[in-house]
């Protein structure tokens, strides 16, 4: 790794852990019965939420702000769930968190030891295809990379979270 490489892998970090802490109070709300109050899903009650604003909101136009204004109204929405006195265990919530950090740390050092794009690499292809596609869009769906100048038809969700938490 080189130094610049580390900080991007912090900055990364740093953007899933604010939408950890904007997703324990949405989480803590649906999940109420769990153990934790449902701490291990403050990420994914953040990342679902804010991917199908995004979408709904990218068909009217994509960029940053895009982004930012589907957080935006994911944190709105856990902030009303806070004061509706949804309260996060965030002991819970931040050990969560660290159980996600040594998986995301693994596969990190996985990909950096073979960062390449292979033909073993199954769908590496399609999947870097996409991202690219996605960060070059100006509206939702983006272009398709294997027919050019038409709207993507294939589902775009998970390269839609990767490249929005890359762009935050």
């Amino acid at each position: 790794f080189r130094p610049m490489e580390w900080f991007a892998i912090l900055r990364y970090v740093v953007v899933l852990a604010v939408f950890t802490a904007v997703g324990a109070p949405l989480a803590a709300w649906v999940f109420r019965a769990l153990p934790g109050r449902g701490a291990a899903f403050a990420l994914p009650a953040a990342l679902v939420p804010t991917t199908l604003l995004t979408i709904w909101i990218g068909q009217l136009a994509f960029g940053l702000w895009t982004l930012v204004l589907a957080l935006g109204l994911t944190a709105l929405a856990a902030a009303v769930a806070y004061r509706q006195g949804a309260r996060p265990d965030w002991g819970a919530v931040w050990r969560a968190f660290g159980v996600f950090l040594l998986g995301f740390g693994f596969l990190v050092a996985v990909r950096a030891s073979d960062p390449a794009v292979t033909p073993q690499g199954g769908e590496q292809f399609l999947h870097y295809a996409l991202t690219r596609s996605i960060e070059r869009a100006t509206v939702l769906p983006p272009e398709d990379v294997w027919f050019a100048g038409e709207p993507l038809r294939y589902y775009f969700g998970g390269q839609l979270q990767v490249t929005g938490l890359s762009m935050l």
